[in-house]
């Protein structure tokens, strides 16, 4: 069972990852694929079997590259329960990984 700060770093590289996605697949034609997408896929396998409400969560804050912040306004739910419900996306993925 992996740490959960190993996972925030995980979930740091793939928001990363997402947020700049055109860099990583034109570097990938030309070198090869980097491992963060590897990291991204293992991801998002484990999100597939996830609640509706985590998976959409996962995709808010990693995928679409969102804040907390900003996600709880675009979701008009507070940043707090924004927070609180990502505490236990962290602990779904340390328990699915």
């Amino acid at each position: 069972m992996q740490s959960l700060g190993k996972i925030r770093e995980e979930l740091k590289a793939i928001r990363y990852y997402y947020a700049r996605k055109k860099v990583f697949d034109f570097g990938g034609k030309i070198t090869g694929t980097h491992e963060v997408e590897r990291l991204a896929i293992r991801y998002n396998d484990a999100m597939r079997s996830a609640s509706p409400w985590l998976y959409d969560l996962y995709v808010g804050l990693y995928v679409r590259n969102n804040t907390q912040e900003s996600l709880s306004l675009e979701m008009n739910y507070s940043q707090d329960y924004i927070q609180r419900e990502n505490k236990k996306l962290l602990q779904y993925l340390q328990s699915n990984l």
